[in-house]
């Protein structure tokens, strides 16, 4: 397993408002995207004031690696953060760290290799249980899962297979305990949106999937869970435009979700994160 460090760069200021707890800004992951080159990835960590309306009073914006399709999950004070290595289809890598009080930075380890080819990673932790998905390739095509055990002692990862779960794009996950959701796109284009409940063992490192359901129409969907609760964002089509959510209730291997609804007018490749109360939306 390939590793590699990086320096810390200079810090940007970033303070963002939300209102409804929303946020509308663009953030490393939607530079990426919209430009198409490999670009330095940044983090941002920020805390939610919620009096009414919802304010994100953001840290320092600070350099950690560089790469391509970041996403990130925490749980307590451990952060797990994916990548690819190239502007495509290629190299997937992780780093793990640590919050460091007050939550305004995070101490990262190395940065590792976990696959030698894949694309648009996403990532969901729970305690020391992450689950990881992404693309074989940068079209629509197979969709691989791998689940793994965090060392918080060295900043480490040990993974388990990687095990092939259904074909499209675009796959997000998000996780609650035992339980995990994953949605995708069935095309390389705006088009059906599908979901699959799953519940991980943690022992085997797998994940025993529900079938997968169509739930909507659109691109770019991503997904997060807390408890039974489901919170779901994607572009109404192919480029930037209205985003859409929807919320939902896991019960049994189905969800039981709300009508789609409208919640502004132009942006593009939305990010949702969720833990009970309030959502962030990037």
């Amino acid at each position: 397993m390939k590793s590699k460090r990086m320096g810390l760069g200079k810090a940007k200021v970033q303070h963002r408002q939300v209102t409804v707890a929303r946020l509308r800004g663009i953030v490393a992951r939607r530079q990426i995207l919209s430009t198409g080159c490999l670009l330095a990835a940044f983090i941002l960590l920020g805390a939610v004031i919620s009096q009414g309306q919802a304010f994100v009073f953001w840290s320092n914006s600070v350099q950690y690696d560089d790469g391509f399709n970041p996403k990130v999950a925490y749980s307590g004070t451990t952060v797990v953060e994916v990548h690819n290595g190239t502007g495509g289809a290629g190299p997937l890598w992780y780093r793990v760290g640590q919050l460091s009080s007050p939550f305004t930075t995070i101490v990262f380890g190395d940065s590792h290799e976990y696959k030698t080819s894949g694309f648009n990673p996403s990532v969901a932790l729970s305690g020391t249980t992450v689950v990881e998905v992404h693309n074989g390739g940068a079209k629509a095509g197979p969709l691989w899962y791998r689940v793994g055990a965090v060392n918080t002692s060295k900043n480490t990862i040990k993974w388990g297979k990687s095990y092939k779960y259904d074909r499209g794009l675009n796959p997000s996950v998000g996780i609650s305990g035992t339980t995990v959701v994953e949605v995708h796109n069935g095309r390389s284009q705006s088009g059906p949106e599908w979901y699959r409940v799953g519940t991980v063992n943690a022992s085997t490192k797998t994940i025993q999937w529900s079938n997968s359901n169509q739930y909507d129409n659109g691109f770019n969907p991503s997904v997060s869970v807390s408890g039974s609760e489901v919170v779901e964002v994607h572009n109404g089509g192919n480029g930037a435009g209205a985003l859409w959510y929807r919320t939902g209730e896991i019960s049994g291997s189905t969800i039981q979700w709300q009508n789609s609804a409208e919640y502004t007018t132009y942006g593009n490749n939305p990010s949702i994160g969720f833990n009970g109360y309030p959502f962030v939306e990037v």
